[in-house]
């Protein structure tokens, strides 16, 4: 054989697995994603019509969101068996979607273009919400029982959705400023915000959406701000 031929060996599990979380490290998303259609591209974000979907959540309060999340994201993890012993009634797997949403509500009642999240130290806590997306092939009718009770599943109706990208490893500070922008943004262009967001439980007026997993690197991470609009919105 000629030395410069060279053949990829045949492709096994390990290598398949090797390969997905390479992909992963450099920010690709394997994981099935919300269904949507585009209905508008702007500057600086975009807006979306999304179908309905079933997600399997947890609330509660914490001091932070990071701290709620850390401690409650293997939970839900658990609950779809990313750890091989899936923790819902029919013991059934069920493959990891993205992205992960995360909510929250500042202890004090703010105007939705002003949300505020609580801060991490002192005695401050609020209360905050974690997501997981089910798989498409899922309803309320179908999706297995969680064995944790703290775990609720709901179907988010369909919804117009204004969406702001950025990258990076983000926090609840980076966050907020992205979403006061957004919140700006879309009501300065003619768009009207959902007087009762059906995907934010806490009305905070918008929501972190995270689509990598930590090992990722970070400047290759997918994080978007996600503001309900008026179904009947038109911008100018």
């Amino acid at each position: 054989k000629s030395p410069f031929v060279c053949f990829p060996p045949p492709a096994t599990k390990s290598t398949l697995l090797q390969s997905a979380k390479m992909g992963m490290i450099f920010g690709k998303v394997n994981e099935e994603t919300p269904k949507f259609e585009l209905v508008a591209k702007k500057e600086q974000y975009e807006v979306r019509r999304y179908v309905p979907y079933v997600i399997a959540e947890m609330q509660g309060q914490a001091k932070s969101q990071d701290a709620f999340g850390n401690k409650n994201f293997r939970v839900l993890a658990g609950y779809i068996g990313v750890f091989g012993n899936p923790q819902n009634q029919k013991k059934e797997a069920m493959s990891m979607t993205a992205p992960v949403l995360s909510s929250a509500q500042s202890g004090e009642k703010m105007a939705m273009t002003a949300p505020v999240l609580s801060s991490a130290g002192g005695d401050s806590s609020g209360i905050f919400s974690m997501a997981f997306i089910l798989p498409s092939k899922y309803t309320l009718e179908t999706a297995p029982t969680p064995t944790d009770e703290n775990i609720k599943l709901r179907e988010v109706p369909a919804s117009l959705v204004a969406v702001h990208t950025y990258s990076g490893t983000t926090n609840e500070k980076e966050a907020e400023e992205k979403a006061k922008m957004l919140l700006g943004l879309v009501q300065k262009d003619g768009y009207s915000l959902h007087p009762d967001p059906h995907d934010l439980p806490h009305k905070q007026g918008w929501q972190l959406a995270r689509y990598n997993p930590p090992f990722t690197l970070p400047f290759l991470k997918t994080n978007e701000i996600h503001v309900e609009l008026a179904d009947d919105a038109a911008a100018n």
